[in-house]
């Protein structure tokens, strides 16, 4: 019986509660139903094909299982006659290339599974064009179950929204009435394929695992287990990101009290097909799943990742060999692996290992040595046969890893106090982010006084002066103190801030211990954010240092950091002052311990970087530069000199010698702090930044990505300094690329920085509403650019000098006003910009000049050209750069012959340049130029390319951006100037619609609109 297409709805339902039922109730349970004789008799229909699949007939008749549901790798094996070819023939399905389904047309397919055939699809109706995986379920015996398999992967799909997990696009009914899936197509590689084609080694193989994680975590998040986790379902794309794919077999989380998903029949029998090479004890022995099964595929996945091999050591390749290994014998530990690799005792030769090493770029002796400690116990906290013993989430896997990366304690690991003090000792410096960090970082002053106690008596003193304020500090959590349980539930920000306090009050008598316990506290605040706290601290610190009469060098040092914390706090004054008053103590010494006085002199003179006062800055850290290069050549402060005076040389137009001193700073901090540092990752942002400026676009993306990704391992994609440096990078990459490229960076970062708003420096919140509304702007959302523009603008108010005054800001504001339609508004604001800008700068700096192109601009938007036709004669300049200057005042005239010869020396060479740097918004420029000045001459051919590919250029985006939708105009009229009446009424269509989505703009976008209209329909 074939069931009619109007029956599924009404029986997918019944089926999913049929299938919960037992299998010898399931009868009278339909009876009392009390269903129609037709529904009644599919279902049993439905059920009776669930037998076929109970006994495994049915697969039969089914191509060999090859990499199944692996969207993005064609399939090598062959395939069953009744299949088809491989080259895209027919398939169990029916299905050949070319075929329709819905708007999806199919290309070839991708792979075949037991269950499913998934091919490679492009959706074909005239709107969006993009390639997708298009997945279905076999046709055939069983064909009801793999439908409602596939009904399950859709739902669960439906739910998941993540970068790291492929997207479920569309949904249909196919032949037969199969229902297809429409997902993102990936094209990329197996994680372990990946990663040894690439030859990364183990810190990069643990940051991509990381996004492997998150991506887990997020599902589980979800109620959602995936139950198939193994290297052919994650895929990592040429861009270095991961995507997880196939939820087929995944399993809702639901409806038990222990977290635990028990399986349906359904689930049951699908898992029964796979192979148990990533299976938990638990799947493999049938018992109930939670989120630490997901979790131990992610060990076995982990484990091969930094091997190239499987944990357990088999006598025999059999399937029940490796299922009694899993149930019963305790894994190799990762390191073990390459320890015996050493040795030969795993019938390998001596040249395959090294093979095998060479993925790594390392030895096998050293990859021993990397994976002994902590990714040992890692891998075998991930592997325990008990799930409660594992991880419990898949986010508490991920915060070990990151906490290795940063050289920090992991949780898995004893909590020894001389490993916790070991790990404290590596680390770098920067934001702790558990309560036992507070431990960490008092614990090591503890450690080393009590092996000074053996020294002298003194010492001996002091160790018990620590040892008493930290039992202080905690007993404060006694189950017999008042209040106890809500003391012990204490966050480490509450209690830093409660040590803090207690610093202001306790050792007066022991006066070096407290600096020094302020010392140490006051940093972990600094590099918490915690900043009003941080401030009163180190403001203790300084007079305590200073009535005790400490050397010159602890005093400079306490001056520079309450100067760090008050600059953070936007104190922009108090930091100049107190980096004054200590390099007044430094010339007191002669600028002894060089380290300390010339660090101070480098961040004096980086104030007067940002405040544009360059010969100031310069007269300040050129001597420090020559004075660290003869005593500290190779010193964290000497890298700080060598940026500071590249900052300086960029701000004199000397991009070159610049960008040279960036590098040799660079490879000063790799060598001191490791490529996979947070320290170098926070230079690696601010030297993108400084790239940025100098347009040194694709260079600064590289900079930039490079920072956040780090970042991201080491501390958590959502911790706020992860999120700025992603802020800036996704800013940059909606200049340079598309809005769309750089949105999903942006949303996510400004969503972290604004949820901690109550805390965090406001400038950080200020750039969060900036950056949101000058996405909107470029994306030509010109309603939603002023609502976070407006917020930015009432922020910047209240912050005032604290923000760094460049002019860059202003000139985003302006281009929202022009495009708004607030003309006069716009140029106000650039002319008081230039006013205060002129003196700093002088009139032929790229400042000042932008200022003066967007003044230009904005007369000719408006239909002023003669008032910019008077601003050139006042700058003396013509220059074609990003408001078109002189090429667009003699457009504006209609003096195309003028304008043509004004842009061709150039704009070949412009044109390259933005395609070297990936500068999308200049090459849309320069190409609708182009286009107007070839109407405008009225070589129409010419013109419709130019305007086509403009509008290729920015139609990914938003549907109704203006600037889209006046060159969609402006292409109309080029079409109709060749002949195309009707194509230029559709574009005439398409841009109307736009200007009606958004009717408060400048009417300089639709005079071309207006102009195709009187062309099209004269009067």
């Amino acid at each position: 019986m074939k069931i009619p297409m109007a029956l599924w709805p009404r029986l997918m339902p019944l089926l999913d509660q049929a299938l919960d039922q037992p299998a010898d109730q399931r009868e009278a349970w339909l009876r009392q139903q009390a269903l129609d004789e037709e529904t009644a008799q599919a279902l049993r229909q439905l059920l009776a094909e669930r037998d076929e699949l109970e006994d495994g007939s049915f697969m039969a008749a089914l191509p060999p299982l090859s990499h199944p549901d692996a969207m993005a790798s064609e399939s090598s094996a062959a395939s069953s006659p009744s299949a088809g070819t491989a080259t895209g023939g027919g398939s169990q399905s029916g299905l050949f290339a070319g075929d329709m389904l819905g708007p999806y047309r199919l290309i070839k397919p991708l792979g075949q599974g037991g269950m499913s055939v998934v091919w490679l699809a492009e959706r074909d109706d005239g709107q969006i064009r993009r390639q997708v995986a298009l997945k279905m379920p076999h046709a055939g015996p069983g064909q009801a179950l793999l439908a409602e398999r596939m009904r399950r992967e859709r739902d669960i799909l439906a739910s998941l929204e993540h970068r790291h997990i492929a997207r479920l696009y569309d949904v249909g009914t196919g032949p037969q009435g199969l229902p297809f899936m429409v997902l993102e197509y990936v094209e990329g590689l197996p994680l372990p394929t990946y990663c040894d084609e690439h030859k990364l080694g183990i810190h990069e193989r643990l940051q991509l695992f990381l996004q492997v994680l998150s991506a887990v975590q997020y599902a589980h998040t979800k109620l959602v287990l995936h139950r198939d986790l193994k290297p052919s379902n994650i895929l990592v794309n040429e861009q270095g990101e991961v995507k997880l794919l196939d939820f087929g077999i995944a399993k809702l989380i639901k409806g038990s009290e222990t977290g635990a998903a028990p399986s349906t029949e359904l689930t049951q029998h699908s898992g029964h097909v796979l192979t148990p090479d990533y299976a938990a004890p638990e799947q493999i022995a049938g018992q109930p799943l939670t989120t630490a099964s997901d979790v131990y595929a992610l060990g076995v996945i982990l484990f091969e990742l930094l091997t190239g091999q499987r944990p357990y050591r088999l006598p025999r390749g059999t399937r029940g060999a490796l299922e009694e290994a899993i149930l019963a014998t305790d894994p190799r530990r990762p390191s073990q692996v390459w320890q015996d690799a050493d040795v030969q005792t795993h019938h390998m030769s001596a040249a395959t290992i090294t093979d095998l090493a060479e993925h790594y770029k390392t030895s096998p002796r050293r990859l021993s040595q990397l994976l002994k400690g902590d990714l040992d116990v890692i891998v075998a906290t991930a592997l325990q046969k008990q799930a409660a013993r594992r991880y419990a989430t898949a986010e508490a896997f991920a915060q070990d890893i990151q906490h290795h990366l940063a050289k920090e304690p992991i949780a898995a690991q004893p909590d020894s106090r001389w490993y916790r003090t070991r790990k404290y000792v590596q680390r770098h410096a920067w934001a702790l982010s558990a309560v036992g960090a507070v431990v960490v970082a008092l614990s090591v002053g503890l450690g080393v006084a009590l092996w000074q106690a053996q020294q002298a008596r003194q010492e001996a003193a002091k160790a018990n002066a620590i040892k008493d304020f930290l039992v202080g500090l905690f007993e404060n959590g006694d189950v017999e103190q008042p209040d106890a349980l809500r003391k012990r539930q204490q966050t480490v920000e509450q209690l830093l801030v409660n040590s803090a306090h207690a610093l202001g009050t306790q050792l007066k008598d022991q006066p070096q211990v407290r600096v020094e316990l302020q010392g140490v506290v006051g940093g972990l605040l600094h590099n918490l954010a915690i900043t009003d706290e941080a401030i009163k601290l180190r403001k203790q610190r300084v007079a305590q240092l200073e009535a005790i009469g400490a050397p010159v060098a602890e005093r400079a040092q306490a001056l520079r950091d309450l100067a760090d914390s008050l600059d953070a706090r936007g104190d922009t004054v108090g930091a100049r002052k107190n980096l004054e008053k200590g390099l007044e103590q430094c010339h007191q010494t002669n600028m002894q311990p060089a380290a300390v006085c010339w660090g101070l002199q480098v961040a004096r003179g980086q104030m007067y970087v940002l405040a544009r006062e360059v010969d100031h800055a310069q007269q300040l850290i050129e001597p420090a530069v020559n004075a660290l290069r003869l005593e500290k050549p190779h010193s964290s402060q000497m890298a700080d000199a060598l940026v500071a005076m590249g900052d300086v040389l960029s701000q004199r137009n000397d991009v070159e010698h610049s960008f040279a001193l960036y590098e040799e700073a660079m490879a000063i901090r790799e060598k001191l702090w490791g490529a996979t540092s947070v320290r170098l990752a926070r230079e690696r942002y601010a030297l993108g930044m400084s790239l940025w400026q100098v347009l040194r676009l694709a260079q600064a993306d590289k900079e930039l990505n490079s920072a956040w990704k780090v970042m991201s391992a080491a501390i958590g994609e959502d911790h706020v300094s992860a999120a700025l440096i992603e802020l800036q990078l996704g800013r940059l990459r909606v200049f340079v690329r598309s809005p769309s490229e750089g949105r999903p960076l942006i949303e996510h970062a400004s969503s972290v920085i604004l949820a901690s708003a109550g805390t965090a420096d406001p400038r950080w919140v200020f750039d969060a509403y900036f950056v949101r509304g000058t996405e909107a702007l470029l994306d030509g959302r010109i309603g939603d650019a002023g609502v976070w523009l407006e917020r930015a603008e009432a922020m910047r108010s209240k912050l005032g000098e604290s923000l760094a005054d460049d002019g860059g800001v202003d000139l985003i504001f302006a281009w929202y006003l022009d495009d708004a339609g607030h003309h006069e508004q716009a140029r106000k604001q650039l002319h008081e910009v230039r006013a205060r800008l002129l003196p700093r700068f002088g009139e032929d700096h790229p400042y000042i000049q932008r200022i003066d192109d967007t003044i230009l601009s904005s007369y000719l938007i408006e239909g002023q050209p003669n008032q910019a036709i008077n601003l050139l004669r006042q700058r003396g300049i013509h220059s074609i750069g990003e408001g078109g200057g002189d090429v667009a005042t003699y457009i504006a005239l209609g003096r195309y012959q003028e304008a043509a010869k004004a842009i061709e020396p150039q704009w070949r060479s412009v044109l390259q340049k933005a395609r070297n740097e990936q500068y999308l918004l200049a090459i849309y420029q320069t190409y609708d130029q182009m286009g107007r000045i070839q109407l405008g001459l009225h070589d129409c051919k010419t013109a419709r390319q130019y305007f086509g590919t403009a509008i290729r250029l920015l139609q990914h985006g938003y549907a109704y951006n203006p600037y889209l939708a006046m060159t969609r105009a402006r292409y109309g009229q080029s079409l109709i100037c060749t002949g195309d009446a009707q194509g230029a009424a559709i574009q005439l269509d398409m841009a109307d619609r736009a200007f009606r989505m958004q009717p408060a703009l400048s009417e300089h976008f639709k005079r071309p609109l207006y102009e195709l209209r009187r062309q099209l329909y004269p009067q």
